[in-house]
């Protein structure tokens, strides 16, 4: 499980390192990133959710190195949450070239209010 931390309207680079892969590696995997205020809520009810076109593998890795996948949360991501402190659960999904899901991290994502909010 790991705690995430963001400030609403914020750009948050999220990097996982994923271990005992097979030969190729990270090749042929597709990612998604969900978070929801509840775990019990609809994938189409989730509060952000990051499709696999939104992934970078920073390294493909092997059975012998581990992958690092990263995906990027934006503004655009928490503009239209509340705008107060928020606390969300979060998984990152992989689903390899043979079809099998793994979940390869999650945790408690906690998203502040900021105070700065004109950057003009």
């Amino acid at each position: 499980m790991t705690f995430l931390s963001m400030t609403h309207g914020d750009t948050v680079p999220i990097q996982t390192t994923i271990t005992n892969l097979p030969a190729g590696g990270l090749t042929g995997c597709s990612f998604w990133f969900t978070a929801k205020y509840f775990p019990t809520d609809a994938d189409s009810a989730a509060a952000i959710q990051k499709l696999p076109v939104s992934f970078t593998v920073l390294t493909v890795g092997s059975n012998t190195v581990p992958g690092v996948v990263q995906v990027i949360l934006s503004s655009s991501d928490t503009a239209s949450l509340p705008y107060y402190t928020l606390l969300m659960t979060w998984d990152i999904q992989m689903k390899d070239s043979l079809g099998n899901i793994y979940t390869v991290d999650s945790g408690t994502l906690r998203i502040s209010p900021d105070m700065t909010r004109t950057t003009t």
